[in-house]
């Protein structure tokens, strides 16, 4: 996995407005993986080259070359197909924290299950829409910590997702009270729900597409969400009951398309 060294000591005193070169070199078994500060990553490179603007907590990381042992065999195939560099029918956590983009290779794989192991791509800061699209058997996913952007329809027709973890490290997403689903962490929005998702009473609004096409048969909305996005619950086929608060007061079009609703309440907010 990802191991962390600081490369603060007293002696690494600087004055502000100093130009400052660090080279990142792993002992054997390992290679480098990325610079951070303060958590967040700011290069891929083992050389940084950077000005002193102010206090820095700059931290090196470097994967293990050793396998990563996956859960389900159908998604290691797929990652050795595309990533393994040097031929030995494995995915190491070097290699995988070398992916910094997954494009197509997991779209429209219906046999894949779980993919907890995509938490040590640490070097993927984008899902940029659809990569898991039609995963129609995916249950169980862990966001990387430096993933810093997600599209709605990165899940799109995950029918049966029903497991979302994020990583706790991440500065700018989070999955509080175990609630199964992505939230933004600064705008309190729900980006990606599954089938077991309970929204957290701090939720203020639930995204476009958060859980488009996904299995669900009832949703009850807390009563802190204000906006319900596009096609938030768009294609839930099989829901036929929600609970829409009088908080609610603004409903993007499209929010419950296909959905076969026989019980609605609604609050006061006149909500159509």
């Amino acid at each position: 996995d990802l191991h962390s060294f600081p490369t603060r000591r007293s002696s690494d005193l600087l004055v502000g407005g100093t130009m400052c070169s660090l080279m990142a070199i792993p002992n054997e078994g390992y290679v480098f993986g990325n610079w951070t500060n303060n958590g967040q990553m700011i290069s891929p490179n083992a050389e940084y080259t950077f000005l002193v603007a102010g206090d820095m907590n700059l931290v090196a990381n470097f994967a293990s070359e050793n396998p990563i042992a996956f859960a389900d065999e159908n998604v290691k195939a797929i990652c050795v197909a595309n990533w393994d560099t040097n031929g030995d029918s494995e995915l190491s956590y070097a290699e995988a924290a070398a992916v910094t983009n997954l494009g197509e290779a997991f779209q429209n794989h219906w046999e894949i299950t779980s993919f907890n192991e995509l938490q040590y791509f640490v070097n993927l800061t984008s899902l940029r829409g659809y990569e898991f699209s039609y995963c129609g058997n995916l249950t169980s996913v862990v966001i990387p910590k430096n993933v810093t952007n997600i599209h709605y329809y990165t899940f799109h027709y995950c029918q049966n997702l029903e497991q979302i973890v994020v990583d706790e490290g991440n500065m700018v997403y989070d999955s509080r009270e175990n609630c199964n689903a992505i939230i933004e962490t600064a705008s309190n929005s729900m980006v990606v729900g599954s089938k077991n998702t309970v929204i957290p009473n701090d939720v203020t609004s639930i995204g476009a597409g958060a859980f488009s096409g996904r299995n669900i048969t009832a949703v009850s909305i807390p009563t802190s969400v204000t906006t319900i996005g596009y096609s938030a619950f768009g294609e839930c086929r099989n829901l036929t009951s929600i609970i829409i608060p009088n908080s609610v007061t603004y409903m993007e079009t499209y929010a419950f398309q296909y959905c076969r609703l026989a019980d609605r309440k609604s609050g006061s907010a006149g909500m159509p």
